[in-house]
């Protein structure tokens, strides 16, 4: 089985090592980090092969995880990528991310085992097939209610 490349934006160092820490369990999974759109941006614009997923922080200094995944949605090479907002700042921001372009969006859980969860739950999702019909299938706001 070929590893699932994952691009992971945020610039929280904490929450960096929080990410990376859960995804090394999963042995399938190789993740590229990136701290600010610009550069994520030009790196998937230089890259041949595009990523299993990407997931991005909306709280991002410069330009907002939105203004990014409304950036790649401009371009028909990335309309399959997967983009999934993980994040804190919540509720408010579920809508304004589909309406972006997102294909899913987690409310960023504060436990380890928890993100375990919630990471595995969305790279079993087949993202080909997925279309949500309603924001409470778009989004994933606790990881708790998973089966």
């Amino acid at each position: 089985m070929s590893k699932l490349r994952v691009f992971y934006l945020d610039d929280d160092k904490d929450d960096i090592e929080l990410f990376l820490e859960a995804t090394e369990s999963f042995d399938n999974v190789q993740v590229v980090v990136f701290t600010d759109g610009d550069t994520m941006l030009r790196n998937l614009h230089l890259i041949k092969k595009i990523p299993n997923a990407l997931f991005v922080d909306l709280n991002m200094p410069k330009r907002s995880g939105l203004d990014v995944i409304k950036e790649i949605r401009i371009y028909d090479r990335y309309t399959d990528m997967p983009i999934v907002v993980l994040t804190t700042i919540g509720y408010n921001n579920i809508e304004k991310s589909r309406e972006a372009g997102a294909n899913y969006f987690v409310i960023k859980p504060t436990t380890i085992s928890k993100l375990k969860r919630a990471l595995k739950h969305v790279l079993d999702i087949d993202f080909s097939t997925f279309r949500p019909a309603t924001i409470e299938e778009f989004a994933l706001t606790d990881v708790d209610a998973l089966p």
